[in-house]
C-alpha cells in the first residue's frame, strides 16, 4: 500500500527546517575582528555586507528582517581579493534555487540545485511502498525488529551501498559530495548534521530526516547529497526486500582550516630523510649575521614550522630567542626550504609541526 501521509511530510519539514531557524534567530555570535553593515533598501528589504578586518569583504546580500535576520534574495560571497567565490540565492532564510561555486579564473568548480530537495520532499520524500503482502510470509520472530510504519531497523541482510557496507563506502559517497555552504564558510562555521532515512524496497532513499540540526544551510546541504546518491541494493528480511530505517551523521569541517598534528604515522621527510638532509640543507644555507658575529652573539634558535599537506613549510615562528638577528636569520633559512615529502595519517596528508634547533656557533 503507498505511504503518503500530508501531515507526516509536513512533520519532516519541520524537523528539517525548524531547527535551523531557532538557531538563527537566537544570533550568530560574531568575531571582534568582524565588521557587519546593514542598511534599508526603498524596495522594504535590508541589504548586509560582512567584513573581515574592516576592509575584506565576505559577502553581501539582503534580508527580509534584522531581528531575527532572515535572508532573502541573492547572496554574493567573495574571496580575500574581493572576486565572487560563490552566488546562490536564499528563501526564507532557506537556501533555494542554484548555487555557483567559482575558482579564482571565474571557472564554476562546484553547481549545486536546492530546488531539487524542495520537490523531492513534496513528491518523492513518501512515494514508496510496503508490502504487506511479502511481509505476511514473514513468522512473528522475523518482525521483531519492525517499525509499526513497516519499516525494519536491523534485519538479514543490511541495505549495502556499492561493495561495501554504508559505514565505509556510503560515508565516503557522503564526504566527498558535500560542498561547504558558502554562508558558514564565510563565518568560520563548522559542524555536523545527524541524519535519518529509510532505504525502500527498489534501493532508493526516502523519508529523510534532521536528527540533529546545524544550521540551515549546513542541513539542507547534507539532504541534498544524500537523497542524490545512487540506488543502494536494499536489505532483506529472509530473502524478501523490506525497507530498512539507517542513520548517519555528516562532518562540515571549515576548508581553510587545517589540524596540526605534531605526530603521524608517516612522518614528512626532506628529500628521503628528515633529519640528516635537513640539518644540512640548514647548514650549508645558514647566513651568520655579520653584526651579530661582531658582537660575538651565538646560540641556539629554535623554530617552529609546519610542513603542509602540500609539502610547503609555513607558519614558522621562533620559540626560543636568542637575539633579533639571529632570530631573523633562522627564520630566514628555514622559509627558502624546498618542498617536503608531506607526512601521512590514515592514508591523507597531513599538516606537521616540527620544532627544529638551530645553531648559531663563531
Amino acid at each position: 500500500m503507498p505511504k503518503q501521509s500530508i501531515s507526516r511530510l509536513f512533520l519532516i519539514l519541520i524537523l528539517v527546517l525548524a531547527p535551523g531557524v531557532l538557531l538563527l534567530s537566537q544570533g550568530i555570535k560574531y568575531p571582534p575582528e568582524r565588521k557587519k553593515v546593514i542598511s534599508k533598501l526603498p524596495n522594504g528589504l535590508y541589504e548586509i555586507k560582512e567584513y573581515k578586518n574592516d576592509s575584506i569583504p565576505l559577502y553581501k546580500g539582503t534580508l527580509s528582517s534584522v531581528e531575527p535576520e532572515i535572508r532573502e534574495g541573492n547572496f554574493y560571497f567573495l574571496d580575500p581579493k574581493g572576486r565572487i567565490k560563490a552566488i546562490g540565492q536564499y528563501k526564507e532564510d532557506f537556501p533555494t534555487g542554484n548555487w555557483s561555486y567559482y575558482d579564482s579564473t571565474m571557472r564554476v568548480t562546484t553547481f549545486t540545485e536546492y530546488d531539487k530537495v524542495w520537490d523531492y520532499y513534496q513528491k518523492e520524500a513518501q512515494n514508496y511502498f510496503v508490502d504487506s503482502m511479502a511481509l505476511s510470509k514473514l513468522r512473528k520472530k522475523d518482525k521483531i525488529n519492525m517499525n509499526q510504519d513497516g519499516t525494519f531497523s536491523k534485519v538479514d541482510r543490511m541495505p549495502t551501498f556499492g561493495e561495501n557496507e554504508p559505514s565505509v563506502s556510503f560515508m565516503k559517497y557522503m564526504q566527498e559530495n558535500i560542498v561547504h555552504p558558502a554562508y558558514s564558510d564565510a563565518l568560520d562555521q563548522e559542524g555536523m548534521v545527524g541524519l535519518e532515512f529509510t532505504i525502500d524496497s527498489d534501493g532508493f532513499v526516502r523519508d529523510p530526516e534532521v536528527t540533529k540540526s546545524s544550521n540551515p544551510d549546513m542541513n539542507l546541504e547534507a539532504v541534498r547529497v544524500l537523497i542524490e546518491s545512487p540506488p543502494w541494493e536494499p536489505g532483506k528480511q529472509r530473502g524478501i526486500a523490506v525497507n530498512v530505517r539507517l542513520n548517519c551523521t555528516v562532518f562540515f569541517k571549515d576548508p581553510d582550516k587545517i589540524d596540526r598534528l605534531y605526530i603521524v604515522e608517516e612522518m614528512p621527510r626532506f628529500m628521503g630523510m628528515e633529519a640528516v638532509n635537513f640539518r644540512n640543507f640548514i647548514a650549508t644555507n645558514l647566513r651568520y649575521p655579520e653584526e651579530a658575529a661582531e658582537a660575538g652573539v651565538s646560540g641556539r634558535v629554535i623554530v617552529q614550522f609546519t610542513v603542509m599537506p602540500d609539502g610547503s613549510v609555513a607558519e614558522i615562528a621562533v620559540v626560543r630567542s636568542i637575539h633579533p638577528l639571529l632570530d631573523a636569520e633562522a627564520i630566514r633559512v628555514v622559509s627558502i626550504s624546498p618542498k617536503w615529502t608531506p607526512g601521512k595519517q590514515r592514508g591523507e596528508n597531513a599538516a606537521v609541526v616540527f620544532t627544529y634547533p638551530i645553531n648559531f656557533v663563531l
